[in-house]
């Protein structure tokens, strides 16, 4: 038989330039949104792929955070141009899979390791076609984005500049989930609060996103690092952000690099959720508020 199928539109995202110092794949998330209010309307996303060009810079975990995060957008998909970081990223995940204990023994991981087995023997590098048609497209000229974004309570689109939430007081501090749990993010964090120590009265947080990744933290001695300066290391996964495994306290104020901050999400109506990257969040947890940029 036959299906037939209307693909999705797509909004066509052009990175220009390299980012400065001190931003993130998380800050360029957050640039989908100002950018398209600067243009179209953030509304342009809804219902539609989200093709990002320009982050030839981003290694794979990095665009994994950007393509990770078009849900918060109401997109229907990310994408980036595949290249040879691409087939790198997939030759490192086909050295995994052949490593796992059940390598020979699942039908699923059998199938997975021979079907990327096949692919590599031939690879494709998908791209956009030259004519391709496209509901809009943004250009996010990095040299312009100065200075790290966050996400303001209650909303993952509600985006302000550091400088506009610097000094604000925190109770909560939390490290982890998909977009924020990757290996680099917390290695970062853990960089960051070496030598220091948390206030008493911040609960700093940190959840690597996988038992992989949680095991080489703790072998190359991050965890060691981030729990000597007062973090506390729970079991890996999504940890806080849907608040099912852990929730924040009335009236608290938080920030996560969890992907979202509705209301009521992570704790009871009055309290407020601050969405930033793995950097931010650091460097918060030691002072206990927002920083500056300096």
């Amino acid at each position: 038989g036959k299906q037939a199928l209307t693909m999705d539109e797509s909004v066509r995202v052009v990175f220009k330039g390299k980012p400065n110092k001190g931003i993130t794949a998380r800050d360029l998330v957050s640039t989908l949104v100002v950018y398209a209010e600067k243009t179209v309307g953030k509304a342009v996303y809804n219902g539609r792929i989200i093709e990002m060009e320009g982050v030839e810079f981003l290694d794979a975990d990095e665009r994994y955070i950007l393509t990770n995060a078009v849900a918060e957008r109401s997109a229907s998909a990310g994408t980036v141009p595949s290249d040879e970081k691409t087939i790198e990223s997939i030759k490192s995940n086909l050295e995994y899979l052949k490593s796992r204990s059940d390598a020979e023994k699942s039908p699923s991981v059998r199938d997975t390791i021979k079907t990327i087995e096949k692919y590599l023997a031939d690879p494709v590098l998908l791209k956009a076609d030259q004519d391709a048609d496209y509901a809009a497209t943004i250009e996010i000229p990095l040299e312009e984005v100065t200075e790290p974004l966050v996400a303001k309570p209650h909303h993952p689109d509600n985006v302000a500049s550091l400088s506009e939430v610097a000094g604000i007081e925190l109770d909560e501090v939390f490290i982890g989930s998909c977009v924020g749990g990757d290996i680099e993010s917390v290695r970062a964090a853990a960089r960051i609060v070496e030598g220091h120590h948390i206030p008493h009265n911040i609960n700093f947080v940190v959840s690597p996103a996988s038992l992989d990744i949680y095991t080489e933290l703790a072998e190359d001695g991050s965890l060691a690092r981030l729990t000597s300066a007062g973090a506390t290391v729970i079991m890996p996964g999504c940890g806080l952000c849907m608040g099912n495994k852990r929730r924040i306290g009335p009236g608290s104020t938080a920030l996560t690099t969890t992907t979202r901050n509705y209301q009521s999400r992570i704790g009871p109506a009055d309290s407020r959720t601050y969405l930033g990257s793995a950097h931010v969040a650091a460097c918060a947890a030691v002072l206990g508020r927002f920083p500056t940029v300096d």
